[in-house]
């Protein structure tokens, strides 16, 4: 628009004072009024051209013209090529026909062949679970009351009771076990048979001490056994109570008055 000279690069740049710069964009803008105006006036024109053009042709006097010209029916085509284009439209209808049922076809047999591995598949999930659900003896198991029967309540609490302890567990072995369970394992003594026979030899002197302590467990038993039954007084006939001893005592002299009798 020659509005800059050859040394207004600091202007266009936006480096000049802000009057200058002012300025400039006070004539720029009235430059660009000037030049706005004959092209508005034009563009009003244009569309009272085109306006007035759309009126003409939509009169009642070219409706007809404006219709033959929407639908011709002059066709361009010989009979021999128009017939030649119907048989190729023909065909290739019969072809699109063709492959559309061999494409039915085969998605059928791809249908039935994925109905038939799906199948196949189930049957063979089914074994399995059965054989499960005989292994699981609890499965089969009836149930005698409604203590008996899991409930979801029950696998939930289950299931979190589960995991505490396994994040406890965790955070205890990276905390207090990891250190222990990272070090290298100890070096075993080549001699370990004569730690085999000494363990031998203990185990067999705390079988020999063992049985000593029964023996003299059971020699005190018997001596309270026998203490008591000297002592205790019992019913032994007539109606009488008298110890062992004194028992004893009576029969020795009755026995000895019968072989005195007899042998006088």
């Amino acid at each position: 628009m020659l509005l800059c000279k050859a040394d207004d690069q600091n202007l266009i740049k936006g480096f000049a004072t802000p009057l200058r710069q002012l300025l400039f964009l006070e004539q720029l803008t009235a430059i660009a009024e000037q030049q706005e105006t004959p092209s508005d006036e034009s563009s009003a024109n244009g569309g009272l051209t085109n306006e007035d053009l759309l009126k003409e042709l939509m009169s009642p006097d070219h409706l007809n013209d404006l219709i033959q010209l929407m639908n011709p029916v002059c066709n361009p085509w010989s009979a021999q090529i128009q017939e030649y284009l119907n048989t190729t439209q023909v065909a290739r209808a019969k072809a699109n026909s063709n492959k559309t049922d061999e494409s039915h076809h085969q998605d059928s047999k791809l249908n039935n062949e994925n109905i038939a591995e799906a199948t196949a598949l189930l049957q063979s999930t089914r074994c399995t679970l059965e054989e499960l659900r005989k292994e699981c003896e609890f499965l089969q198991l009836e149930q005698s009351g409604p203590a008996a029967s899991l409930s979801h309540c029950a696998l939930k609490v289950a299931i979190s009771d589960m995991a505490q302890l396994m994040s406890a567990f965790s955070q205890v072995y990276n905390t207090d076990f990891r250190g222990y369970c990272q070090k290298a394992p100890p070096v075993l003594n080549p001699s370990t048979h004569v730690f085999q026979s000494v363990h031998q030899l203990l185990h067999h002197c705390n079988m020999e001490l063992d049985a000593l302590q029964q023996l003299s467990k059971t020699s005190t038993t018997l001596n309270e056994i026998t203490r008591q039954i000297q002592t205790d007084r019992r019913f032994w006939a007539n109606g009488e109570k008298h110890t062992l001893p004194n028992q004893l005592e009576a029969l020795r002299n009755r026995f000895a008055a019968f072989l005195s009798h007899h042998q006088s």
